[in-house]
């Protein structure tokens, strides 16, 4: 590598640039983890009175025993997605964020920001991890509850055929 090569490499961003490209990705982290609270708080409101009816009327039902074991499996599909949906509107700050506060006393939290303004690029790494690692968690529990109401609804569909066809 010659001299004049060495030169073309891109200085090194300044860190009150790393710190606001870092700042700008934990406002995008807290609003992608915003969003997917939101469709978490709709997807329970929406299925915890159908899993709740389907508790209230299935053992009433006078379908077939093939149906109303479909209709069964449906309901427990949408039960685990219930569960998995209150599972991930569960706090988790690991460490992180306001909730650490209370435990801290003024001069512990004097030290803590005393040390994130040292720091602030250091800071907003540690926070984009804490937010990065809780919504892999987040987006993947939400993700894995809508693929089991999906299947649901179709185990849902096939159970009501059941039912029609031996009616």
């Amino acid at each position: 590598m010659t001299a004049s090569e060495g030169d073309r490499r891109e200085p090194a961003p300044a860190d009150s640039d790393l710190a606001e490209l870092l700042a700008d990705e934990v406002a995008r982290g807290d609003a992608a983890l915003a969003r997917t609270e939101t469709k978490t708080s709709i997807l329970l409101a929406v299925l915890s009175p159908i899993v709740t009816a389907g508790v209230a009327v299935l053992p009433r039902s006078d379908t077939s025993p093939p149906a109303t074991a479909a209709f069964w499996a449906a309901l427990g599909l949408l039960t685990a997605a219930l569960l998995l949906l209150l599972w991930n509107v569960r706090p988790r700050l690991r460490g992180s964020g306001f909730a650490t506060y209370a435990r801290m006393s003024d001069a512990d939290l004097q030290r803590h920001f005393v040390r994130a303004a040292e720091d602030p690029v250091r800071w907003h790494r540690e926070r984009l991890l804490v937010i990065a690692r809780v919504g892999a968690v987040k987006f993947g529990l939400l993700r894995t509850a809508t693929q089991l109401v999906g299947a649901a609804v179709l185990v849902a569909v096939a159970a009501a055929v059941l039912a029609a066809a031996t009616a």
